[in-house]
C-alpha cells in the first residue's frame, strides 16, 4: 500500500466522495449514520454524548473537505 505522507487535498476528498458513485454511496449512508441525527438524546451521559459527537465531527469533516454542505451544519470544528 502507498500511503501519501503530506496533507490530502480537498481534490482527492472530492475525487473520493463526490466524483465516485462508490464515493457518494459511502457518503450518504455515513451522514444518515452519524451525521443527521442529534448527538445529544435526553438520558444520555456527557461520555456517550461526546462519543456520538466525534463521530458527527468526522463526517462534517469530509463534508467540509469535500466542498459539501448540509442543511443545519452548525459544526466549525475539525
Amino acid at each position: 500500500m502507498n500511503l501519501q505522507t503530506g496533507p490530502v487535498s480537498e481534490v482527492m476528498y472530492s475525487n473520493t466522495f463526490v466524483k465516485s458513485r462508490d464515493g457518494e454511496v459511502v457518503l450518504e449512508e455515513l451522514c444518515k449514520l452519524f451525521y443527521d441525527r442529534p448527538s445529544y438524546t435526553k438520558g444520555d451521559d456527557a461520555m456517550f454524548t461526546a462519543y456520538k459527537e466525534g463521530q458527527r465531527a468526522v463526517v462534517a469533516f469530509i463534508l467540509r473537505k469535500s466542498s459539501l454542505t448540509l442543511e443545519g451544519d452548525t459544526s466549525d470544528a475539525e
